[in-house]
Formats: C-alpha cells, sequence, structure tokens
C-alpha cells in the first residue's frame, strides 16, 4: 500500500478513537496558522498605508526647514546668516550630486484677505513651480504655477481644495486678495489627506493660496530670513 494511503488510515483511525483530542489539535492548527496568515496580513496592510501616505509626498523627499530663531537673538546672528535661501540650494546640488530637484517655499498665515469663511487657518505658500512636482500635488481645475508665472512677476495664484469650495462657484480666472495684493486664480488643487505624523503635513494645501515665491515676498510680506523650507528629491 502506498506511503500516504497509509497515513491516512492510520489518522482516521486515531479520529475515531479519541475524537476529542483530534478535533481540539485540529482546530489549534486551523487557529495558529490563521493567526499567523492574519498578523501578516494586517502588518503587510499597515506597511502598504504607510508607504502611501509618505507618497503623497513624495517617498524620496527630503525637507529641510530653518530653524526658528528668537526675536531677541535675530540681531547677532544676521551678520553670520541669513537662514535658509535658495543659495543653500545651490550649495547642497553642488556637494550632493545626488540630489535632483529642488523647491523652495514660505507659509504664511494670511491677514488681509477677501477670501470666504474663516480665513484664520488659510495659509498663503510661497513656493517655486517645482514644489508641485515634488509635492504631488495634482490640480483638479486650471492649471498649476509655471516658471513663466515666476520669471514674469505675475501675480497669479492656486487655491486649495477646501478655499476653493468656500466660494460655492468657479473661481477659475477671478481676482482674490491675499494680503494687500490681488491675485488671478489660474488653478485650483485636488483634496491632499492630512497626515499630522508626516514632516509636512499635505493636507496643509486643503486650506492654503500657493503663489509664485518671488511675487509673493515682493507684494504681500517682507522678506524674513530663517523662514523659508527647501525641498528635494533623491535620484534613486
Amino acid at each position: 500500500m502506498i506511503r500516504w494511503q497509509t497515513e491516512i488510515r492510520r489518522s482516521l483511525g486515531q479520529f475515531r478513537t479519541h475524537p476529542l483530542r483530534t478535533s481540539l489539535a485540529l482546530l489549534g492548527m486551523v487557529l495558529g496558522v490563521g493567526s499567523v496568515v492574519g498578523m501578516m496580513s494586517i502588518g503587510e496592510g499597515a506597511q502598504r498605508e504607510i508607504v502611501r501616505s509618505i507618497e503623497a509626498l513624495g517617498g524620496n523627499v527630503v525637507h529641510i526647514r530653518a530653524k526658528d530663531v528668537p526675536q531677541e537673538r535675530l540681531g547677532e546672528l544676521v551678520n553670520d546668516s541669513r537662514g535658509l535661501s535658495r543659495e543653500d540650494v545651490r550649495a547642497l546640488k553642488t556637494t550632493l550630486p545626488e540630489l535632483g530637484r529642488a523647491a523652495w517655499a514660505r507659509f504664511v498665515p494670511v491677514g488681509v484677505s477677501d477670501l470666504p469663511g474663516d480665513t484664520a487657518s488659510v495659509r498663503l505658500v510661497a513656493a517655486s513651480p517645482t514644489v508641485f512636482d515634488l509635492h504631488r500635488l495634482s490640480v483638479a481645475e486650471g492649471r498649476p504655477l509655471m516658471a513663466l508665472d515666476e520669471a514674469a512677476g505675475r501675480r497669479v495664484c492656486v487655491l486649495g481644495a477646501d478655499v476653493a469650495r468656500a466660494f460655492g462657484g468657479p473661481v477659475l480666472g477671478r481676482p482674490v486678495r491675499v494680503g494687500y495684493a490681488y491675485f488671478e486664480v489660474v488653478g485650483v488643487l485636488a483634496p491632499k489627506s492630512a497626515r499630522r505624523d508626516l514632516p509636512l503635513d499635505p493636507g496643509i494645501y486643503n486650506r492654503s493660496v500657493v503663489v509664485p515665491f518671488d511675487t509673493a515676498i515682493e507684494t504681500v510680506t517682507p522678506e524674513e530670513p530663517y523662514k523659508e523650507r527647501l525641498f528635494s528629491d533623491i535620484r534613486g
């Protein structure tokens, strides 16, 4: 008789002789294997969720943020350093050839504005056009900022999803006041999921008005050193 047939006959004999013990043993095996499979599935799902969340801002993006300096210490530091600037981007690219594209931005609370609703939580994002690619910002309507907007000093902006929704109607081509300057709306961002555990919460863009960096610095708020953030991706 073939060996496997012998083993089956022996197992059936054990089951007839000790049905309770055999049933408990089989149940333990099923529960044990099921628990291991379940834990592995949960771990795999959690890992995918973490990776998906990180990729919301670009999985290979390095964030560099200026350290906040107390106002009373600015005087003693300003002669040695002006904080983060685009000169630092060029220096990093020279030192680290692995760095790819780079972007810079400043996040400024909006004061005077004709935006609808509560503007206390709205942020002005003075950014380079490359921030759209590095932070995976999709445009639901219109277009993103372009290099030509920066070069020509155009007063254009892209509204976050929540800001655009507050208008209750079409916003493309509409002028909006941010600070004491007016900007033409050229695009609306797709909604971003909030993740406060990331270096930069993607949800901040939902309540933001994104404008060209140089245009914002010249027309909305004076330049304040130590406030810029640099973003760069690493070629993999």
